[in-house]
Order: structure tokens, then sequence, then C-alpha cells
């Protein structure tokens, strides 16, 4: 049986000189997607990932790159957590389910909102105040996630002092 996903794709193909945008809309979701086509040829689309909180009362979903780059970072909340910090573009990035179960938590400048869940207490995403444009997702609370390619290890302990 085909899923409603199958069918839920509009796609329109447009050339700028010597570049061709092709435009997607997912009726499925309601998002609209332009992709370069040299970029699609040389298989860095965006792909759908999903994660969840320990006790999978809080859902989400975003779109990444198969290959990744993650933050490791040695400030005080981020390195007895082993947090490893992937960079979502807002856009990117929706809420399944449980914006209720979602609690915020503040400290030092409060530019960072680290927000986890109030049943399990675990942290599967939340703004840093080094992507403000962006979330950052736990790759470990992501099911079955994109490669990681490159880690960069960020001084937080000292860059924000």
């Amino acid at each position: 049986k085909l899923s409603d996903r199958s069918f839920s794709f509009y796609i329109h193909c447009e050339r700028f000189s010597e570049r061709h945008i092709f435009y997607i809309y997912n009726f499925y979701y309601s998002r609209f997607y332009d992709l370069d086509a040299k970029a699609y040829k040389q298989g860095q689309t965006m792909k759908e990932y999903v994660g969840q909180c320990h006790c999978g009362g809080i859902n989400f979903r975003f779109y990444s790159e198969d290959s990744v780059e993650i933050w490791k970072c040695n400030c005080s909340i981020c390195e007895p957590l082993d947090y490893e910090h992937l960079f979502i573009k807002h856009d990117d990035f929706t809420i399944i389910n449980g914006e209720e179960l979602i609690s915020e938590y503040s400290f030092g400048t409060k530019k960072a909102k680290h927000l986890f869940c109030k049943k399990c207490g675990i942290k599967s995403f939340y703004q840093p105040r080094s992507h403000p444009d962006s979330y950052s997702i736990n790759l470990k609370c992501v099911k079955n996630p994109p490669e990681v390619t490159n880690i960069v290890y960020f001084d937080g302990k000292n860059k924000f002092t």
C-alpha cells in the first residue's frame, strides 16, 4: 500500500543562467523547499530525521544533510552530559508533540535557553547563545542520525567568560 507521503511532493524546476533550482512543495508537511540541482546531484540534499527525549513525551523532526559536523563543548552544562551539538536552522526544525512537557532553564548570561522534558529530564535540543538562528540538537537523541564527519571541540568554559 502506498502511503500519503508518496503523493505529497510537487516538483518544479527553473533555470537561472547555469544553475537549476528545484522547488519542492511537500503537501504532507506543508513546507516548501528549494534545492540547488548541483547539490542535489552531489548527494547533499536535506534528509528528514526524528528525535525524542528519553520517555518519548517530546518528539521532533528536522532536516539535515547526510554528513554533518558536530560540536563538543567543555562548559559546565555540556561536558557532564557529553552533549553532541548538531546545529539546525529554526526553519528546518519542528516539534511534533510534547510542547507542553518542555521546561526551560537559563543561567549565567541567560542568553541560552536550555530546554528539557518535565517527565524524564532529558535535554534533547535547546537554543544556544553561540548560534542564535539555530537550535542545538543532541545527536544522541536522534533515531538513525546523520553520519558525523567532523567534530569541533569548543572551549565554552573560557570563551564566554
